[in-house]
C-alpha cells in the first residue's frame, strides 16, 4: 500500500482525524509519516500578514506539529514534520511533489472564523493539483 504518506493540519478537529487516519495507515504499512503545517501569507492573492502575524501562526504551528509527532512517535512510527509558509494548497502539493508523497490525508474543513476563511477551499483545491491520491477525512 502506501508508504509514504503526508498529512496536512491546521489542529482542527477534520485535520486531528486526518491525522488519526495517517497514522493508522503508516503503522499498517511500516511507511513514513510527514506531517505539514502552513502558515498562511495571502488571502485572495494579497500578502496581509505582517511578521507578527507570522510569528504568531507559526508559533501556534510548531505546537500543533509537536503534539501531532508525539501522537506518532507513541505508535512507533517514523515522522517528519514541515512547516511551511504561502498558500496552503499550494505549499501542501508543492511538498508531496518534492517528498515523494504516495497519499495525502487531510481534513475537510479547517478551524472556524479567519482560518476557515483561510483554508475553506484548500481540500479542493489540493485535490484538482495533487501529484497522487487524496484522502479527505469529514469529522462530523
Amino acid at each position: 500500500m502506501y508508504q509514504r504518506i503526508l498529512v496536512a493540519t491546521d489542529g482542527s478537529s477534520s485535520a486531528n482525524e486526518a491525522l488519526e487516519q495517517g497514522i493508522k495507515l503508516v503503522k499498517e504499512n511500516q511507511g513514513l509519516l510527514m506531517i505539514v503545517y502552513v502558515v498562511p501569507t495571502h488571502i485572495g492573492g494579497i500578502g496581509f500578514f505582517r511578521d507578527n502575524f507570522k510569528k504568531v501562526f507559526r508559533e501556534e504551528g510548531e505546537k500543533i506539529l509537536n503534539q501531532a509527532k508525539g501522537m506518532a512517535e507513541r505508535e512507533g512510527i517514523h515522522v517528519r514534520t514541515y512547516i511551511e509558509e504561502g498558500h496552503p494548497f499550494e505549499k501542501i502539493v508543492e511538498l508531496a511533489k518534492d517528498t515523494n508523497t504516495e497519499l495525502i490525508i487531510m481534513g475537510s474543513h479547517g478551524r472556524t472564523g479567519l482560518k476557515k476563511v483561510l483554508l475553506g477551499s484548500v481540500a479542493e483545491r489540493v485535490i484538482k493539483n495533487a501529484p497522487c491520491p487524496v484522502l479527505v477525512v469529514k469529522k462530523d
